[in-house]
């Protein structure tokens, strides 16, 4: 009796699944490039931003005569009832209770703010950011990037000339770096380092003219 023929099984020959991983291989290097260099381009949008944002407080404050403070720590938004509130502080350690029922969310930022209280003036208080007088919005710049579908925390942090952690300076009614009794006479007054990812940029302040430049 004959017997029937069985199909045969195909699968994948050898060449075929080398093809396969070197395709996959090509395509994973691009994005890790595109990644890297989207990266690269955060920090330093970001960076310049920071420069721009130091002009524009040195022109307030000559225009205004008040003497300002450019901030870096962490915007804390708290939602509670479909009701968010912000608040900033430079202490990225301990961050202030969060009530019953409420979400928290947390960024990177820098704003411009006062160093001390002056009646009638852009200074009510000490703690939030002024208003910029041109656009009436609030004087910050949280450091969010949109990449790749997601949300990419640039971290931004500051040191004195010493090295020494320095979250917050001073600058005169005329826009000059300075320590509340005096100008800042160290260089570089302020250095200021804005991550994404592992890419970095640098803004550099510098003392008595308080120029600003870029670093990539």
């Amino acid at each position: 009796m004959r017997q029937p023929i069985s199909n045969p099984t195909y699968g994948y020959t050898m060449l075929e699944m080398i093809a396969v991983l070197v395709l996959i291989g090509i395509l994973a290097s691009t994005a890790l490039v595109k990644i890297s260099a989207s990266s690269q381009v955060d920090a330093q949008e970001h960076a310049d931003a920071l420069k721009r944002g130091i002009a524009r407080l040195q022109a307030i404050a000559m225009k205004t005569g008040l003497p300002l403070r450019l901030n870096v720590g962490i915007e804390i938004t708290d939602v509670c009832n479909n009701t968010a509130t912000s608040s900033y502080t430079t202490n990225t350690t301990t961050l202030p209770a969060l009530g019953q029922s409420c979400k928290r969310f947390v960024r990177p930022a820098w704003w411009v703010s006062c160093p001390k209280v002056i009646a009638n003036t852009l200074c009510l208080n000490t703690t939030t950011p002024i208003k910029d007088p041109v656009t009436n919005a609030d004087f910050k710049f949280p450091t969010e990037a949109y990449n790749f579908g997601v949300y990419e925390r640039v971290a931004i942090s500051a040191v004195d000339a010493s090295s020494t952690s320095a979250s917050t300076i001073d600058f005169d009614s005329i826009g000059r770096p300075w320590s509340g009794t005096s100008l800042i006479a160290s260089n570089p007054a302020r250095t200021f380092t804005v991550s994404a990812a592992s890419k970095r940029a640098t803004v550099i302040l510098r003392p008595i003219t308080g120029f600003a430049e870029v670093s990539y």
